[in-house]
């Protein structure tokens, strides 16, 4: 008896002593934006039940809007942002042996605008131009930027997001930075002649991380009234920002001439971002929004703002970009990926608008999980 008895206690300390492990995949069940999200994180062996954490050494957060149930492991919520967010999870037993792993939740984009549409069909943004004359500066402003690569400004984690809202969502006060902003040309906030409150959620997406270098964009659209709220450089824990503007997609009308908006141009930015939803379709039927690195201190209609400088080497704000249709080039956009394909024959069909200083040649989309980072 007494050799049973140490063979079983011997058993049970090796038992006691298996750590638990996690057995989730490395990659969780994807999710849509502001769609109802839910998964549960699994683990085997250990002691006891498990107590679920994120390491304080994540490499990203939990998609916003989500939250880790520790008793559980069920990720749930409505994910207010998209991209793959790659974390750090702990599983924890009741003899508090850990175990860790990295796991990728894939958050696809949403640009559901309900009955809304990006301003109505005869608006300058949806017109094709592939058969317009070029500019009598075009081979001058061509000159400076030939050399220049055509750059994708988003992917999985990259570009600018922007939420839609509907009837019902609570307003929020927005302040206009009455030093470094721009409020006497804002459309919404305090300090300036609009409404203070604006529904414009406190979770929603902010462009970029780097408070001290990001433009900071924040957009959104309320379906409910088909309008589109945009602010540059916002701040948190209250909203706060250096300029708001404000568009009735309904309308073709434009920013008083002179006004900046949350692009140097004046011109509203949701419009001209390329969406997965849409390249996966097979189509984009808008111009893009587009930056050089330096454009000359004017602009062209339908901008309404310059941000440059002196002479006229360079384009103006609002000059539109298209890609030749030349035998050379197609034959080079026939040897691109499909999703590239996509968006090239856009540029040649529809073009891109100078919105912006920044990379030249470089577009902007909507960051979401379906990209590809190496395309």
């Amino acid at each position: 008896m007494r050799g049973v008895f140490l063979g079983l206690l011997i058993a049970l300390a090796a038992t006691a002593a298996s750590p638990p492990s996690i057995t989730s995949p490395a990659t969780l069940l994807g999710g849509t934006e502001y769609e109802s999200y839910s998964t549960t994180l699994t683990a085997t062996g250990g002691t006891g039940s498990y107590t679920w954490s994120v390491t304080s050494d994540t490499p990203m957060t939990l998609p916003e809007g989500t939250t880790l149930n520790p008793s559980t492991g069920a990720i749930t919520g409505t994910p207010t942002g998209s991209g793959y967010y790659i974390v750090n999870f702990q599983v924890t037993d009741s003899a508090v042996a850990t175990a860790q792993a990295q796991i990728t939740i894939p958050i696809s984009g949403n640009q559901n605008l309900g009955s809304c549409t990006f301003f109505p069909a005869d608006n300058v943004w949806r017109q094709r131009i592939d058969g317009l004359p070029v500019h009598a500066q075009s081979a001058v402003w061509n000159s400076i930027y030939h050399n220049a690569t055509l750059h994708p400004d988003f992917g999985t984690q990259d570009g600018i997001p922007f939420m839609t809202v509907g009837a019902g969502q609570a307003l929020t006060t927005v302040t206009i930075d009455p030093d470094n902003g721009y409020p006497d040309e804002s459309d919404f906030g305090v300090n300036t002649s609009g409404p203070t409150a604006v529904p414009i959620p406190p979770d929603a997406p902010i462009e970029g991380t780097d408070a001290s270098s990001d433009d900071r964009h924040v957009l959104t659209v309320d379906t409910s009234a088909c309008l589109l709220y945009e602010m540059f450089y916002a701040l948190l824990p209250a909203w706060t920002a250096d300029s708001s503007a404000l568009f009735n997609l309904n309308s073709n009308a434009l920013r008083p001439d002179g006004y900046t908006s949350t692009d140097a141009a004046g011109l509203p930015i949701v419009p001209g971002l390329v969406s997965y939803d849409e390249v996966a379709g097979g189509a984009i039927t808008h111009a893009l929004r587009m930056t050089m690195q330096n454009t000359q201190n004017s602009y062209l209609w339908p901008a309404r703002h310059k941000a440059g400088t002196s002479g006229t080497q360079k384009p103006p704000m609002g000059a539109r970009i298209r890609l030749r249709t030349s035998a050379g080039v197609n034959a080079r956009i026939a040897g691109l990926s499909p999703t590239d394909q996509v968006i090239a024959t856009a540029l040649q069909q529809y073009g891109a608008f100078i919105a912006d200083n920044g990379g030249s040649g470089f577009f902007t989309g909507v960051p979401d999980a379906r990209w590809s980072d190496d395309d």
